[in-house]
């Protein structure tokens, strides 16, 4: 369950991409810093 739920960043910033494209600032680092939480937070529930 909770590498499942370590996928909820990933749809919270798809969701306020779709939402609020032209009052929030998606930048590369923040795409990418979503990722690599995601992919940490996977890592350690995985180990």
């Amino acid at each position: 369950m909770a590498p499942l739920a370590a996928t909820t960043p990933l749809f919270v910033l798809l969701g306020t991409w779709l939402v609020s494209r032209q009052t929030e600032l998606f930048s590369r680092a923040v795409m990418v810093g979503t990722v690599c939480t995601v992919i940490g937070v996977n890592l350690m529930t995985a180990l």
